[in-house]
């Protein structure tokens, strides 16, 4: 399982940001290492998860979450820290 669903009404905004930041910073040091399917690609996931994940309406499997680290260039205790924080909001609100 690459990605896990999230309620629509309660996206995982802290990891979303996070993500979606992390490539921008990316694609200002390398425009073609910065693309959603060049994220995909390291990551091992399709594009549209990636766009998902961004965009808070998906949250990447637990067992991705060293691939996402890497394909995002964070340190994977913080990506950690971000999922759980996310999951916790998903969770609490629901």
């Amino acid at each position: 399982m690459a990605r896990q669903k999230t309620n629509a009404a309660t996206p995982a905004r802290p990891l979303a940001a996070a993500l979606a930041a992390a490539r921008e910073r990316i694609r200002r040091e390398s425009p073609k290492d910065g693309t959603q399917v060049a994220i995909a690609k390291v990551a091992g996931v399709r594009q549209a998860s990636v766009s998902g994940w961004e965009r808070g309406a998906d949250m990447p499997a637990i067992e991705k979450l060293p691939a996402v680290a890497l394909a995002y260039r964070v340190p994977l205790r913080r990506v950690r820290a971000l999922w759980m924080a996310s999951k916790s909001s998903a969770v609490a609100t629901a």
